[in-house]
């Protein structure tokens, strides 16, 4: 709930403050704030005639499933809950700026690591990301706990 509403109040921040006209500069030709629609799938990539259909199912679906894993999950991973919880924010916050806003889910942070690309995201990108870091983590531990318990199984 956290990640969803500092995500719609920073975006609405943006679509005020930014308006399309203005641009904040954060760190000199790496970073700044500018406002951008984004009509695609993530990173601005299309997957064709139905990329909107195709977002709001995988999302729905990834929503689903964090519900459904956070509990047995959280047995194993005591980071599962935050992990969830960040992929499931991050997931309803850029579902309900997919739904409401038909130029699509605003994006403001323009970060150009310097060789002539720019990506441009919003805070429910970065919890996303911080969310699929924490995924390889629970990953790794729940690898660890199947072949700790598959060694118990096989010394019977």
């Amino acid at each position: 709930m956290i990640v969803v509403l500092v995500d719609l109040t920073t975006k609405a921040l943006a679509a005020h403050y930014l308006d399309g006209q203005r641009e904040i500069e954060l760190v000199a030709g790496t970073m700044r704030l500018v406002l951008a629609h984004n009509d695609q799938s993530a990173l601005g990539i299309s997957i064709g005639p139905y990329t909107w259909q195709i977002n709001v199912a995988l999302t729905l679906i990834a929503l689903v499933l964090a519900g459904i894993l956070c509990r047995p999950l959280a047995v194993i991973d005591k980071l599962s809950p935050v992990m969830l919880g960040l992929i499931a924010g991050a997931a309803a916050g850029n579902l309900y700026s997919l739904i409401t806003s038909p130029r699509g889910v605003i994006d403001f942070v323009a970060w150009s690591p310097g060789n002539g690309h720019e990506v441009v995201f919003n805070l429910a990108d970065v919890a996303a990301v911080l969310g699929l870091v924490l995924t390889i983590r629970a990953a790794l531990t729940v690898t660890r706990v199947i072949i700790a318990e598959r060694r118990v199984m096989l010394r019977r």
